[in-house]
């Protein structure tokens, strides 16, 4: 058998294909009137996986949530301390998935500017 395409395993579920890496690298300062989207759903049986999220705070302190869709947490709230002193590096052993179609978003408590920055790839639901 060989393995021409790269996979992760877990034990509770098969290899995940990864199809798609992708990046999104953002600043927003409306994301706390309504959540924004970062990453478009990827069609029918295939869903989003966050593998990496770094956070940079603006003036003041602030708390920003991934969202599955618009609604839904998927990580957070990540706390962010005032001026420039709330970074955040998280490196997602096992990778966040979606819901299957559903698009990434992001949510912040506080009408404030922040830098956002995720990796992640584009998977099949099940292999």
């Amino acid at each position: 058998m060989t393995i021409t395409e790269q996979v992760i395993c877990g034990p509770e579920k098969l290899p995940i294909v990864r199809l798609a890496p992708w990046a999104v690298n953002d600043r927003e300062e409306d994301a706390a009137t309504e959540p924004v989207k970062l990453k478009d759903a990827p069609g029918v049986g295939y869903s989003l996986y966050v593998t990496e999220l770094i956070l940079s705070d603006g003036l003041l302190k602030l708390a920003i949530c991934l969202r599955n869709g618009d609604t839904d947490n998927l990580f957070g709230p990540v706390l962010l301390e005032a001026n420039g002193e709330g970074n955040f590096l998280k490196d997602f052993e096992k990778p966040l998935k979606l819901t299957t179609n559903t698009a990434l978003y992001v949510f912040a408590d506080d009408l404030q500017n922040f830098t956002i920055y995720v990796e992640g790839f584009t998977g099949k639901d099940e292999v």
